[in-house]
């Protein structure tokens, strides 16, 4: 079960375990954060997209053993955007737009993964991953709607 710890107000931090059963409380705790926020409908889809497609992707290709490991998501407000990060110690991955030839990916069971990364780079706005101290580290953001800007 992740666990929270304390926070800011416009700042969310949860420390979970590879383990796909993590991903719904995970998802809701930060739709909560997103809601409390009034971040509105579309942001707040893109977030929980984001966070569970990296997460699950995360799971699925980053552990070669079957220990646990920890996985700390972080989600942070600020005027004019949301901002995730994502770490674990993992295995080195390949977070990258999947190459696509300018075409949407098809369908098929090895490109599963690829397809939940293409997604994220299509809703977020800006997708970085690099090895930082032998830990995989996944950083998104995207610009809050003027709406919300104004709002805040």
């Amino acid at each position: 079960m992740p666990t929270s710890s304390p926070s800011s107000e416009n700042a969310l931090e949860l420390s979970l375990t590879n383990d796909l059963r993590e991903l719904a409380p995970a998802a809701a705790a930060i739709d909560e954060f997103c809601t409390g926020r009034e971040l509105g409908t579309q942001l707040s889809y893109a977030v929980d997209l984001s966070v569970n497609e990296i997460l699950s992707y995360c799971i699925a290709n980053a552990y070669d053993d079957d220990d646990v490991h920890p996985i700390e998501v972080a989600v942070y407000l600020d005027a004019q955007e949301i901002m995730l990060l994502i770490v674990n110690d993992g295995i080195e991955l390949s977070v990258r737009p999947p190459s696509s030839g300018g075409q949407h990916p098809t369908l098929n069971e090895e490109r599963l993964d690829e397809l939940g990364l293409f997604l994220v780079y299509q809703v977020m706005d800006t997708v970085r991953y690099e090895q930082q101290q032998g830990c995989n580290v996944v950083v998104m953001t995207k610009r809050l709607p003027s709406e919300v800007v104004s709002s805040q």
